[in-house]
């Protein structure tokens, strides 16, 4: 091509208004709770220039989102949900490059939620209105990397005050506060260097209106490669503070060394975490307070040879301690052999062993209690078929075992997606666990001790999906989710100042049946470039519905009470129109 001299770039600016109405249904003990639902928005995207982009959206609106697979949770740390949310799962990869950063904590449940609930009980009021989700005012992301290989991040988003309505007998009106007026921010410097080699600063900053806790959280991570880039050397930092009534400022501190190239490759590693480390304002951390080191090698073939296209072997071994004060906490080894076929289907098997008795500070819940939990080892089986195959199956299983009498681990699941033709497949899977002596925190004496519990626990998972094309421009996605877990307590324990445990009395009353159903239909249609109507259903479980998992014990029994009970319905209708700054420029210009 010749004569091609000062070109210029079209500006990049486009515009995607929302418009989205709806209604939700939702099964309450004085009959059907109905509320209209109605939302609009814009967000834009502008080209600064070659290298930077904005991202900006308005009044944002993400109940259009697959529902997340909700848990019983009985850990004493909270679960990390997927993002489905596209402004935060597009263009956020320097946002995220630190790890210091979970997206779910924008536009999460409000801080005090569950405290409204409580308020509202202990006074005798009736809950008027309590929402779950914080109401985003807007929400952007400026992204780029520059000349000098600088990439600069900026992210912000504020979150509006959220309250509970409320009213007592005499049908006054009360409010209590769940989320006070908030602001996130996020700032990222990263200058790549020399043989993929990089140092990044990152600061992460939550603010909230009035005495409420703010948070700070700034991080380094450098990261170092030699010329081959056959080694590489990691140093991260991180300095959190928080203000407030529980003002604290912790630290931690990661190094690994390894070699990341070649058939043989291997790494070691240490973590320090001190004990008021928090990033959890804006991040996401489960235990503070650790000292921990590991060593990782690894066998990989990457080039296919007679028998196999691939083959993976892995083995770590890691030991933790609490850091202050310095005490033993646990040893954990893990192996994985991974064989791919040269018929494409593929074969794991997993071992993996806490050898040692475990010293956990975490799990009874208070500070400077330990408990003492059994040593375990675990074998699994996992494989699957070709998956350019219509008919994709996997498999697998596990076993674990530990000296305490009866006291086995089984794991089965499967899953088979078959590809009917080029408009539909359809997708199913299992999961059961089953745990006959799963041992943690049960409940707390009125005194405030701990009780720690053996328990049963069954866990089943089962998943139906599919997606049926009509056109290349649309489509209709389902998703159903049902999710099942059994507790059944079998003995109770004091725990001693040793973390060993005490026979105690048998307590009625803390047994659960808990379940999860969920079904996510949404049909999309893209009329035109960028432009969409998508119409959603979301159908779940009543919050206050219960299923007697006496009377109903097996999956199946349970499973057709779940779909018996009373269920929430939404429905949402949004419409989506992209306008694209040059288009109309064109338009303008062809008229005059």
């Amino acid at each position: 091509l010749l004569g091609l001299q000062n070109l210029e770039p079209p500006m990049r600016l486009s515009f995607l208004p929302y418009l989205s109405v709806g209604g939700q249904q939702v099964p309450a003990a004085a009959g059907n709770n109905f509320t209209t639902l109605k939302s609009g928005g814009l967000d834009v995207k502008y080209g600064v220039n070659e290298g930077f982009t904005l991202d900006m959206t308005l009044i944002p609106d993400f109940g259009q989102v697959v529902s997340d697979n909700v848990v019983l949770n009985l850990s004493p740390f909270e679960i990390q949900f997927a993002e489905n949310r596209p402004f935060f799962t597009e263009g956020t990869e320097l946002f995220n490059k630190a790890g210091i950063f979970y997206s779910r904590r924008v536009g999460a449940t409000p801080m005090g939620y569950h405290a409204a609930k409580a308020y509202a009980h202990q006074q005798g009021y009736t809950m008027v209105s309590n929402p779950g989700i914080t109401r985003l005012y807007n929400a952007s992301k400026f992204s780029g990397r520059n000349r000098k290989n600088l990439g600069i991040g900026v992210f912000n988003a504020i979150g509006a005050r959220m309250v509970a309505e409320m009213k007592d007998a005499a049908g006054k009106k009360h409010e209590f506060e769940t989320e006070p007026l908030t602001n996130y921010n996020i700032v990222v410097l990263d200058q790549a260097l020399k043989n993929r080699s990089s140092i990044t600063f990152t600061n992460t900053n939550v603010l909230r209106q009035g005495s409420a806790r703010d948070a700070n959280v700034s991080a380094v991570d450098v990261i170092l490669f030699n010329k081959k880039n056959t080694y590489q050397f990691v140093s991260s930092t991180r300095l959190s503070h928080v203000t407030g009534a529980n003002r604290q400022t912790g630290y931690k501190a990661v190094t690994r060394l390894g070699k990341v190239s070649g058939k043989w490759q291997w790494a070691v590693e240490n973590n320090i975490e001190s004990k008021h480390y928090n990033p959890n304002d804006l991040g996401v951390l489960q235990a503070p307070n650790e000292f921990s080191t590991g060593v990782m090698l690894k066998f990989q073939q990457f080039a296919p040879n007679k028998h196999f296209n691939y083959r993976n072997y892995e083995w770590t071994l890691s030991q933790t301690n609490l850091y202050s004060p310095f005490r033993f906490s646990g040893v954990e080894f893990r192996s994985e052999m991974l064989h791919v076929f040269k018929n494409f289907w593929d074969l794991s098997v997993n071992v993996s062993s806490q050898p040692v008795w475990t010293h956990d500070y975490f799990e009874m819940r208070t500070p400077g209690v330990m408990v003492r939990k059994t040593p375990w080892v675990f074998l699994g089986l996992f494989g699957s078929t070709d998956s350019r195959k219509k008919l994709f199956v996997s498999y697998g299983g596990g076993f674990a075992e530990g000296p305490i009498e009866n006291d086995p681990f089984f794991l089965l699941r499967g899953g088979a997606r078959y590809r009917f033709s080029n408009r539909f497949t359809l997708d199913a899977s299992l999961r059961r666990e089953h745990d006959t002596g799963n041992f943690g925190y049960a409940y707390r004496q009125a005194d405030g001790t701990a009780i720690l519990g053996r328990r049963e626990l069954l866990n089943t998972t089962g998943i139906l999906s599919g997606i049926y094309n009509f056109t290349a421009r649309m489509n209709l996605t389902l998703r159903a989710r049902h999710y099942w877990s059994k507790v059944r307590y079998v003995a109770f324990f004091d725990v001693q100042p040793d973390g060993w445990w005490k026979d105690r009395p048998f307590a009625e009353g803390h047994n659960q049946n808990f379940n999860v159903f969920n079904v996510d239909a949404f049909f999309t249609w893209d009329f035109r470039l960028g432009s969409s109507l998508i119409v959603a259903w979301k159908n779940a479980l009543g919050p206050e519905e219960f299923i007697d998992g006496t009377r109903f014990k097996n999956y199946f029994a349970n499973l057709g009470q779940t779909l018996s009970a009373r269920h929430s319905n939404e429905v949402t209708m949004r419409f989506v129109y992209f306008l694209d700054y040059n288009q109309l420029k064109g338009k303008r210009l062809l008229k005059s």
